[in-house]
C-alpha cells in the first residue's frame, strides 16, 4: 500500500515537473509572457498610434505586459501605477536576484506595453527626483503589498509616449 502511494506521488511530481518544463520551453515563443514567466514579443492587440497623455484608464489595472525594444523579442509581466494622468512601472531592485531589465530600461527606454489587450509604444523614463520617488512609494504601497526585496529600494519608470508627437498633457508626478 505504501509503495502504491509513493508511486502516485512520484508520478504526480513528474507530471508537474514536465508541465512546468513545457511552459518554460514554450514561453519564449508565445505572444507575451505566460503569467510571471517571461515570454515572446507582444504581437497581438490593437496598436494605438495616437499619443496618450492621460493614462487614468489604467488606474484599476493590476498587471501589464511590457517588451523593451532593446531586449529583442522578450516580454514580461509587471505592475502599473497611475498618479494623476501619468502612468509608472515600479521595479523592486532586490528581487528576484539577478534581475537586470531595469538597467536596460534606464539606458534604452523604448518599449511596448500591452494594457487590456491594446499595445502602446512608450519610452520608459526613470524617475530619480526624491520627492517624486517618495510620492510614488506611497502610491505603490496603497495599491500593492510590499514586494520581496522592496526594502532594498525601488525604481519607477514613467510611461512617456514614444512617437513623433508629444503627449497630450503633462503633469508633474
Amino acid at each position: 500500500m505504501a509503495m502504491r502511494v509513493l508511486k502516485w506521488i512520484g508520478i504526480t511530481v513528474l507530471v508537474a515537473v514536465l508541465a512546468i518544463g513545457a511552459v518554460l520551453l514554450a514561453a519564449p515563443y508565445s505572444d507575451g509572457p505566460v503569467a510571471m514567466i517571461p515570454g515572446g514579443a507582444l504581437q497581438s492587440g490593437e496598436l494605438i498610434t495616437d499619443p496618450v497623455g492621460d493614462w487614468s484608464f489604467a488606474h484599476q489595472v493590476e498587471t501589464i505586459e511590457m517588451q523593451l525594444v532593446a531586449d529583442g523579442d522578450r516580454s514580461r509581466t509587471t505592475w502599473i501605477l497611475v498618479s494623476g494622468q501619468l502612468a509608472y512601472i515600479p521595479v523592486t531592485t532586490g528581487f528576484p536576484p539577478g534581475k537586470s531589465w531595469h538597467h536596460l530600461a534606464a539606458r534604452e527606454g523604448a518599449a511596448l506595453v500591452r494594457i487590456a489587450g491594446k499595445r502602446y509604444p512608450v519610452r520608459l523614463t526613470r524617475i530619480e527626483d526624491s520627492a517624486a520617488v517618495a510620492h510614488l512609494d506611497t502610491v505603490n504601497a496603497s495599491k500593492y503589498p510590499p514586494a520581496p526585496g522592496s526594502d532594498l529600494g525601488s525604481w519607477y519608470f514613467r510611461l512617456d509616449w514614444r512617437g513623433d508627437e508629444p503627449p497630450v498633457s503633462r503633469e508633474s508626478y
